[in-house]
């Protein structure tokens, strides 16, 4: 705007333009809007951007390919890799291959799925050492919804899962600690303790082999028990290690060992087979019993400098509680032993008294049926033969005779009571027996021989088979069954006693042997009464001694064999008496 004026000077009127800005000064308050929001986005940002490299967790973002774009400063604290030096490049520069391929391939499913992925890394460092972290990855969209790249949030746990596998290591210690109290309490087998004691160990401390080894009483090296790897096997021969009992560190309860038998310009025996197995260092710690040296835990690795002084602390405080285990345990052994041979000797005791008991009642039972049989006869010769004193010139002929019958009948009563009497403490007596393959045919005529006056006077018929198989057994006590079995049969038989003998070949490798009369049979209750120790029957009708059959079981029940009696219990069918022997084996 300008003034016009007249000739005189003075101004009559204003000339001037007027332009609208409106649109201008609504564009200028965009401006300035537009201005204060980037100001304060820069200012988030420059926040954001600020905490994530100020960050202790570890930030890495990539594009969808997975190449590093970000990285901060803890990435590089924690990885000793700088941002040059990883950029563009895939994070599997730090994997450690302690993981599988199929644990990767589940996080980048899940992450180009659009989820977010939480775990673990066991990563290594760019100096090659090894570190655990945990790590959230997320993909990153855009305003429109588009997945642009992916951030992981990474913390450094290492020292957590330092801390986590110490306190595993100590729960573990403790565990292998209170099972050997345990068995010391209960007072388990040497060997038991030692097995459940080298498998916690290999758990605790890295070892390919681990052996508990005793030393005995007649100072021999016994393996309680053993542990190792399939590819190294087990020791053949302990002697290698007898070295170490003699050993003067070990002795004195020293530590034994090597860190590296590769390093080593000689070796020892011992040292030289360890080498050889494949070992390359060992740890010898042992068990001691109140300076008595008792055994040793003895571990062996395929790793040079294997064991640290952590593990020979873990080994000696389970060698000390081992030690005191298998020291209780050998005394619980050696008591249960004592206590069972104390059982035994009582369990002996006792069935020799009852033994003795049963002897004794036997004998008492005996000497009670020899007295009164004795008795008899004896009676009978005392008394004809004072008859016969008194009045032998006024006695006739046939009286004479008859009173000399008489007496020398009864004087073999007494021979028989007399004999049976031997043969019985022989059978009692008898401890080895030799069996010997007998000459039956041989043996029945013997008997028969020594029953020859009693077939006379019984009128009696032996029939005999033409042969006799062979079997095994003792000569004169087989007799003596012979002797009895017949002796029955004439004198309780039939009127006249027909009695017949023979014999049976049995499936099972056993002889039945019998004798059969024509008497009047058994009842079956006095069948059962048989075989007892002077039991005698037919009191009625024979006088007899009373001690033939139980001898007879004595003698073939000692020879192997069994006694018996077959009888229906009818007049005229008589009863059969058997024993058996063992067959001769043929060839």
């Amino acid at each position: 705007m300008r003034p016009i004026k007249n000739e005189s000077g003075r101004v009559i009127r204003l000339f001037g333009t007027v332009q609208d800005i409106t649109e201008q000064i609504l564009t200028e308050e965009v401006l300035r809007e537009y201005q204060g929001r980037f100001e304060e986005l820069y200012a988030e940002l420059n926040k954001l951007s600020h905490a994530i490299e100020q960050s202790a967790n570890i930030v890495v973002i990539t594009d969808l390919q997975g190449r590093i774009e970000y990285v901060n400063p803890s990435f590089v604290e924690a990885t000793g890799y700088t941002p040059e030096e990883v950029l563009g490049k895939n994070p599997r520069i730090l994997k450690s291959g302690e993981q599988s391929d199929e644990y990767y391939r589940e996080l980048w499913q899940t992450i180009t799925s659009g989820k977010q992925w939480r775990g673990e890394f066991h990563n290594r460092r760019k100096d090659g050492t090894l570190y655990w972290e945990q790590a959230s990855i997320a993909p990153i969209f855009d305003p429109s919804g588009h997945m642009t790249h992916f951030i992981a949030i990474k913390e450094d746990i290492t020292e957590r899962k330092k801390a986590e596998e110490a306190l595993h290591l100590y729960t573990e210690r403790l565990q292998i600690l209170h099972e050997i109290d345990q068995s010391v309490v209960a007072a388990r087998l040497p060997e038991t303790i030692a097995i459940a004691a080298i498998h916690r160990i290999r758990r605790l401390i890295p070892c390919q082999r681990v052996m508990v080894m005793a030393v005995e009483a007649d100072h021999q090296i016994s393996l309680l028990a053993a542990a190792s790897d399939d590819e190294i096997g087990s020791v053949e021969d302990l002697n290698i290690y007898r070295e170490m009992f003699r050993d003067r560190p070990l002795g004195s309860g020293m530590i034994q060992g090597n860190v590296d038998l590769s390093a080593l310009p000689h070796h020892s025996p011992l040292q030289q087979a360890l080498y050889q197995a494949g070992m390359r260092s060992y740890l010898a710690v042992q068990l001691f019993i109140e300076n008595e040296l008792c055994g040793i835990l003895h571990l062996e690795s395929a790793v040079p400098k294997a064991f640290t002084a952590d593990h020979i602390a873990i080994a000696r405080e389970v060698a000390a509680s081992l030690a005191v285990a298998i020291r209780q345990a050998q005394l619980y052994e050696r008591s249960q032993q004592e206590i069972s041979e104390r059982m035994q000797a009582e369990a002996k005791l006792r069935r020799h008294t009852i033994v003795l008991e049963a002897q004794n009642a036997e004998l008492d039972a005996f000497a009670h049926t020899v007295a009164h049989d004795l008795k008899n006869p004896v009676s009978a010769i005392v008394g004809y033969a004072e008859v016969l004193k008194k009045n032998y010139t006024s006695l006739p002929q046939d009286v004479q005779e008859e009173f000399f019958s008489v007496i020398a009948r009864n004087a073999r009563k007494m021979a028989a009571i007399i004999d049976e009497l031997l043969l019985l403490a022989s059978v009692r007596g008898m401890t080895e027996i030799d069996m010997q393959p007998l000459d039956m045919g041989r043996i029945v005529a013997e008997a028969r021989g020594r029953l020859l006056h009693l077939i006379e006077e019984h009128e009696g018929e032996i029939s005999l088979p033409d042969s006799w198989p062979v079997a095994l057994g003792y000569g004169p006590w087989v007799e003596a069954v012979w002797t009895n079995y017949i002796s029955n049969a004439l004198k309780y038989g039939g009127q006249p006693p027909k009695v017949e003998l023979g014999s049976e070949v049995q499936e099972d490798w056993w002889v039945r042997f019998w004798v059969r009369d024509n008497g009047p049979g058994l009842s079956p209750e006095e069948q059962a009464r048989l075989f007892t120790p002077f039991e005698r029957l037919h009191h009625t009708r024979i006088e007899g001694q009373g001690l033939g059959l139980s001898i007879v079981q004595r003698i073939v029940k000692k020879l192997g064999g069994q006694v018996g009696v077959e009888s229906e219990g009818l007049p005229d069918q008589g009863c059969k008496f058997y024993f058996t022997l063992p067959r001769l084996p043929t060839v």
